[in-house]
């Protein structure tokens, strides 16, 4: 009862022609390819492309531990007032030399995306990612589904295991880079009207 939907957005290697051998092999998976518009467009074309009750997102670097989506699954049927279950963070270091951070060491609570699963019907409520943004359409649309009073059920145990490493996208930028400031002035804005 899973659907896989990969969507690849622009991509200049094999990713396309490797994505869509697996969608030949079984037809629980699907590949959608869009020329280059950012994580948010992306997410948005799964978001159509889906046909399920809940939808989860998970990055190219990142994983989620055996029994993830299941353990989401029996957390909505024992909350059936939650729109999102989301759980904790694991940062595992890639690069040659880690940076000393606690972060690293511990699970913890964070912005990510890959670590929620959403009820299909948030999306039809909130509508889609903001593809305006560039960075921060994760941070903004927590935000919106807080501020939308809707019920985020929160698990104590690792969700997502996020992958860091030089090349991520996010990698060296700053706060104001990340446009996080933008995320968050339009959710002000949005709360006033």
């Amino acid at each position: 009862d899973v659907e896989v939907i990969f969507i690849d957005d622009g991509s200049t290697d094999d990713t396309l022609a490797m994505l869509r051998s697996f969608s030949t092999n079984d037809p629980r998976v699907r590949c959608l390819s869009q020329a280059c518009a950012g994580p948010a467009a992306a997410r948005n074309a799964g978001i159509g492309a889906a046909a399920g009750a809940f939808l989860a997102f998970l990055d190219v670097e990142d994983t989620w531990p055996p029994g993830m989506l299941q353990r989401a699954r029996e957390c909505f049927e024992q909350n059936p007032a939650a729109s999102v279950v989301g759980g904790l963070v694991q940062i595992r270091w890639a690069g040659s030399m880690p940076p000393e951070s606690s972060a690293l060491r511990h699970p913890h609570r964070r912005v990510n995306l890959g670590a929620h699963v959403f009820r299909a019907g948030v999306f039809a409520q909130l509508g889609p990612f903001d593809a305006s943004l560039e960075y921060g359409e994760d941070v903004e649309y927590l935000a919106r589904v807080r501020q939308s009073h809707m019920q985020i059920h929160q698990v104590d145990e690792v969700a997502l295991f996020y992958n860091q490493h030089g090349a991520n996208m996010t990698a060296g930028r700053g706060t104001h880079e990340l446009g996080l400031f933008e995320a968050l002035s339009r959710l002000l804005r949005r709360g006033r009207t």
